[in-house]
């Protein structure tokens, strides 16, 4: 009886390692991709200074508004709407690390080296969160800060990370990403299109909540509400909104949805050729 568990940790451990070594050389391949530094870098200069930009611009006439609204005012939320806005682009880098391998031939190379394609499935997903998960981070924390002290600038009331909720609200923007990538993986494994994966995630993240607006009233509301990805976006909210679901609950929406999808793509993966 216990010389199974002796004979189970070594297989354990060479899975683990197999999958680290995986991992590695997923994010080797990733990081010789220029196209990579271009997008993570102009994200990171995209979401500070434009949140510096667009919080300027939204409590310009703070003083001037209702009391309702001042009492309704978000500065984490203000800070952080141009990370919600720049999203797509981040998630242009978890796409590249499968549809760059499609694009370039050089899959069959991978799935020859990780001949187990769940592994390099899963490797491939290690990465893409990670990297999001990392960068968003910085960027949401660049933009925070940007977009406090453009809000403070014209006297409205301005967040720090120590009131309650908001150093979780900007720490848990990474993790929005994180999920994102996934999302992005699974969809640019299932097109193997960069471009076309790029555009469908255009339409779920953006357009879709955009274009809420001409709906009727009731679809508009549940379009609001519990679209995955707009559901998302509420754990970086500091301030309840009863006509929305919670933030962690929210968050739940959308790590369900992407958990689907994840699966489809990596039955696809296994049995799919290739080319």
């Amino acid at each position: 009886m216990s010389v199974a568990p002796a004979l189970a940790a070594p297989a354990q451990v060479g899975g683990a390692r197999a999958l680290f070594g995986a991992a590695w050389a997923e994010w080797t391949k990733l990081r010789s991709l220029p196209s990579t530094w271009f997008l993570l870098g102009g994200c990171l200069v995209y979401s500070i200074g434009f949140s510096a930009v667009i919080s300027y611009g939204m409590v310009r006439d703070f003083a001037t508004v209702s009391a309702e609204e001042k009492a309704a005012f978000d500065p984490t939320a203000t800070s952080l709407t141009s990370f919600v806005l720049g999203q797509l682009v981040f998630a242009a880098v978890a796409v590249l690390v499968i549809t760059s391998e499609h694009t370039a031939g050089t899959i069959q190379a991978s799935l020859a080296a990780v001949p187990r394609r769940g592994r390099l499935f899963a490797a491939k997903s290690v990465v893409a969160a990670a990297v999001l998960l990392v960068f968003g981070d910085v960027a949401a924390f660049g933009a925070f800060f940007a977009g406090q002290a453009a809000i403070a600038s014209q006297g409205a009331p301005a967040a720090n990370l120590g009131q309650p909720g908001v150093l979780v609200a900007v720490a848990a923007s990474g993790l929005y990403l994180a999920v994102l990538g996934l999302l992005a993986l699974a969809l640019g494994s299932l097109l193997r299109s960069t471009a076309g994966t790029i555009a469908l995630l255009g339409v779920v993240t953006l357009a879709i909540p955009a274009l809420s607006a001409p709906l009727p009233d009731w679809l508009a509301a549940w379009l609001e509400k519990y679209w995955p990805l707009t559901a998302g976006t509420r754990i970086m909210a500091v301030r309840d909104d009863p006509g929305l679901l919670a933030p962690w609950t929210g968050f739940g929406v959308m790590c369900a949805t992407v958990a689907v999808v994840l699966v489809i793509a990596v039955r696809s993966f296994r049995v799919r050729s290739p080319r």
